[in-house]
């Protein structure tokens, strides 16, 4: 878990979704070209970013980067893990 991700479960915490989303749309841009979309790190990202766009009830676009984070996690840890 990164600051970035404990910061934006505070911001949830006192409802502020709309500013976690984009500090976490935000961090991700900034992590995905260093680190790669397969580091644990971005895919913790991911994860944290559905949470915050399901509290908005935004849930297609919550649905799309959890189908693309499983997939990418299914590579990195393979599908016994997942399952």
């Amino acid at each position: 878990m990164t600051s970035v991700d404990v910061l934006a479960m505070v911001l949830s915490s006192q409802g502020r979704y709309e500013q976690a989303e984009e500090m976490l749309r935000q961090t991700l841009s900034a992590m995905e070209p260093v680190l790669g979309k397969r580091h644990p790190d971005v895919l913790m990202s991911m994860r944290y970013l559905v949470i915050m766009l399901r509290c908005q009830c935004k849930y297609e676009q919550a649905k799309d980067i959890l189908r693309q984070e499983l997939s990418l996690s299914e590579t990195v840890l393979g599908k016994e893990y997942l399952h």
